[in-house]
């Protein structure tokens, strides 16, 4: 007889951003990362991920392998709820994510009828977007959530209203969610919250420092830039480009979300100490519902 499962479908901005994520998924909620055959996966991604393998296996694809987006990156477990984290290559991959959706809701919606041989059956899915706030700010990007995931395969999808949460950088509309990164929820990106956490530790410091002075005297950057837009963007390099500069003896010529995962630059402390980070952890334990 078949057991049930909880799912969470989390959608990041990019590789980095979904390294961050595992992170805080694995060391501070306990998931662990599971490695599985397709056909170990509960119903419907048993037969999901194989289906799909076959159908994009069947398309004439380049070596970039930006099909590969129709997997995802890492799946994470605890006890009876499962995380799919995807990486989506960037804000603006709303096609990407619909096609993959449109694949995906017809067979979840059937999980229970068409076990095929599953041992686990997904009787919960819930949708999270992962964005760096940048000049948008939540409520805009909110707004473009709503307008292009109102509909997915010509069926309802995002109709619900936002609801607000006790996290200021999170919203939730039933089953879906958004969840932004920076400073604020109205400006910044995921290096606002990663400067600090890299910089918490006294061993950290010196290398934080000397990078931020090396990166200011080797390139010139515009982060007083009259245009917001250009300005955020400007900071969020420089901050990229120090973080990954203190990064390099631990691995030589990684990038971030390598560092982020392998050069165990960030302890748990500093994790915990980020009040982001911790928002964003009761945040998933609220919308998620998750037993402890």
């Amino acid at each position: 007889m078949s057991s049930f499962v909880r799912t969470l479908l989390v959608f990041c901005e990019g590789p980095h951003d979904a390294a961050f994520v595992r992170m805080v998924f694995k060391r501070i909620l306990g998931f662990q990362i599971e490695k599985l055959k397709f056909s170990e996966m509960p119903s419907p991604f048993n037969n999901l991920f194989t289906k799909a393998v076959e159908k994009h296996a069947a398309q004439d694809m380049s070596l970039d392998m930006t099909h590969k987006f129709f997997l995802p990156d890492s799946v994470l477990r605890k006890n009876d709820d499962i995380a799919f984290i995807f990486n989506c290559g960037g804000k603006t991959q709303y096609d990407k994510v619909r096609d993959l959706l449109t694949d995906y809701i017809p067979l979840i919606e059937q999980a229970a009828i068409f076990p095929a041989g599953a041992q686990e059956i997904v009787d919960s899915v819930r949708y999270l977007f992962l964005y760096d706030s940048d000049a948008d700010g939540l409520d805009r990007i909110v707004d473009n959530i709503s307008r292009e995931f109102q509909k997915v395969n010509e069926k309802d999808f995002v109709v619900d209203a936002w609801i607000g949460t006790k996290s200021e950088f999170g919203r939730v509309s039933k089953d879906k969610a958004v969840f932004v990164w920076g400073g604020a929820p109205d400006k910044g990106t995921l290096e606002d919250l990663l400067m600090p956490m890299f910089d918490f530790t006294e061993a950290n410091k010196p290398l934080i420092a000397r990078s931020k002075q090396t990166m200011n005297e080797m390139f010139k950057w515009d982060i007083d830039h009259g245009d917001s837009k250009k300005a955020v963007a400007e900071v969020e390099k420089f901050k990229k480009a120090v973080l990954t500069t203190v990064g390099q003896r631990k691995k030589p010529g990684s990038s971030l979300n390598v560092i982020l995962e392998q050069a165990e630059l960030i302890t748990d402390d500093a994790l915990r100490a980020c009040p982001t980070t911790a928002g964003f952890v009761e945040f998933i334990r609220e919308f998620w519902r998750m037993a402890d």
